[in-house]
């Protein structure tokens, strides 16, 4: 069998060189840092299905909208109604988990 003892040193200087390229005042993890990516991405990926949802742009879905999904699943609209005025508003969208 070959060794190949340069290749973990080559590696870590990659890994390295990767990193140097980020902020530097930025961490990896956590507020600013790769958690932030991933939740910006879901966040857009949330505002697109929302104004999907939101056929008629008037900023809320009302029954009507999400009774006409052509989704699998129907919208849990009282679920995401949580304050009973029969409008799911973007801020009620984007605070909800969805399942």
């Amino acid at each position: 069998m070959t060794r190949r003892p340069l290749l973990w040193p080559a590696l870590g200087f990659l890994a390295a060189a990767a990193l140097a390229g980020c902020a530097h005042d930025a961490p990896l993890f956590g507020p600013g840092g790769f958690d932030d990516a991933k939740t910006d991405t879901a966040n857009a990926e949330r505002r697109a299905e929302f104004d999907r949802l939101d056929t008629d742009g008037n900023g809320v879905i009302d029954p009507t909208e999400a009774a006409s999904d052509s989704a699998d699943e129907a919208l849990p609209f009282n679920r995401l109604d949580t304050n009973q005025d029969r409008k799911i508003s973007r801020q009620e969208f984007m605070d909800a988990e969805l399942d």
